[in-house]
């Protein structure tokens, strides 16, 4: 299968993109305490057909609350060199940066690969072909989809995430190489909380990309959302 879209699929893609991106905006808007995780999900059905026009979906909607933000792909269970470095400012760890991901520190954060190749289907083939790069077998590495060089014409998933999953927190905890790099108490704090996952779909052109996913993503563009009166569902603006 080629992993080049023509501008028909090119075009598919950038409207269902666009839909999923209205799809979650208006959860954002409809989710309140006390809602469940189920009402999420069906708000987000809801949008994309009686909006959109998809009677299915591409992928199972992950609506998922406190600590089952932890769960990957929790919907169907009813930048990873950065992650260091940030988790350092926040304290969980300390030492080298370099040292932590020789020592697989990465991957305790981010347990999934970074993205994936986007076609006729939501997860297409073409990742590991004769002639591309092979997958790597290092901790951090070998969860990634495709080794290859990106080309005009490819879309793909850039999804970078960090998750506090106790069982693999605890695994590295036992781990001497990997212990000695967490500040236990610091991290401690953060069990619970579950996880999170910025996700984009990208189109590769000639110049670099083009973004279908549009969503609010800084803290500014969320409150801004929020705070709005719009209201995609009903397509007009809230009373």
């Amino acid at each position: 299968m080629s992993c080049h879209q023509d501008r028909v699929r090119k075009d598919v893609m950038r409207y269902v993109a666009r839909i999923s991106s209205e799809a979650h905006k208006t959860v954002k808007k409809k989710a309140k305490p006390g809602i469940m995780e189920y009402q999420c999900e069906s708000t987000f059905k809801h949008y994309a057909y009686h909006v959109g026009g998809c009677r299915h979906v591409a992928y199972t909607c992950i609506c998922a609350s406190g600590d089952n933000g932890a769960v990957l792909h929790y919907g169907h269970a009813m930048p990873t060199l950065r992650f260091p470095f940030q988790s350092m400012k926040i304290g969980i760890l300390k030492g080298d940066v370099d040292e932590m991901i020789d020592a697989g520190i990465a991957a305790v954060f981010q347990p999934h690969g970074l993205g994936h190749l986007l076609g006729l289907d939501v997860h297409d083939v073409g990742g590991y072909i004769k002639g591309t790069p092979k997958r790597p077998t290092e901790p951090g590495f070998r969860c990634l989809r495709t080794a290859r060089n990106l080309q005009a014409g490819m879309a793909l998933t850039i999804e970078p995430g960090c998750y506090f999953i106790d069982s693999v927190l605890d695994e590295a905890l036992s781990d001497s190489n990997k212990s000695r790099y967490f500040n236990e108490e610091v991290l401690n704090r953060f069990r619970g909380f579950g996880g999170v996952r910025i996700e984009d779909d990208v189109f590769v052109t000639e110049n670099g990309i083009e973004n279908y996913t549009l969503v609010p993503r800084t803290v500014e563009e969320i409150e801004d959302w929020m705070s709005s009166k719009e209201d995609l569902l009903n397509g007009v603006n809230a009373v």
